[in-house]
């Protein structure tokens, strides 16, 4: 006899030795409130335990191993001063994305528009010229990540958010690591990025 049906004969044992018939006990049961489940909370993350190189995955939780389980990004960022960590939605299992080739007008607009479902305290962003800078200093342990996991890294010139002058914006090529000003209407590339700020 199963586990199942070997509770259920206790139960209809219980009933009996109670006293009870079986249609009090259905009445009563089919009176009671519904039973709540209880809430799935998300895994509390510790952003000292985060670092650039890992693979974010879709329950928020992150590692240098593959894991069984869907990946968000791989981790380009992270702020430790304002808890926010930055992630590289190209490298989803999620949802197919590509770096784009554009022009600065189109990045904005292809950012604007990007369609994310973002949880609570996410967002989309584009990385400022320091903050792509940054990136660039600590991505030997991003580009470990890509290649682990048989997809490509940043490799060419990538435009930031951040303008100069009229008509001109900042980009840093991942090739040579030389930032300068482009003008906004030669084509780069851009990626989406997710940032996280930790609670």
């Amino acid at each position: 006899m199963d586990t199942k049906k070997k509770k259920l004969a206790q139960v209809d044992e219980l009933v009996v030795n109670l006293g009870l018939t079986r249609d009090e006990v259905i009445d009563y049961f089919t009176k009671l409130p519904p039973v709540k489940e209880p809430k799935k909370s998300r895994p509390k993350i510790d952003i000292t335990q985060v670092k650039v190189g890992m693979i974010w995955y879709e329950d928020d939780t992150f590692s240098f191993d593959i894991l069984p389980k869907k990946i968000k990004a791989i981790v380009e960022l992270v702020e430790y001063t304002t808890s926010t960590v930055c992630g590289d939605l190209t490298a989803s299992d999620l949802f197919n994305i590509k770096e784009q080739l554009l022009s600065w007008d189109e990045a904005i607009k292809y950012l604007d528009n990007f369609s994310y479902p973002c949880k609570k305290n996410e967002r989309i962003i584009w990385y400022s010229a320091g903050g792509i800078r940054d990136v660039y200093d600590e991505y030997p342990p991003v580009e470990k990540a890509f290649s682990t996991i048989g997809k490509k890294c940043r490799n060419y010139v990538y435009w930031t958010g951040e303008e100069t002058t009229a008509g001109y914006a900042w980009c840093l090529d991942f090739r040579t690591g030389k930032r300068g000003w482009e003008e906004q209407n030669l084509r780069r590339f851009v990626r989406p990025v997710l940032e996280l700020t930790v609670e």
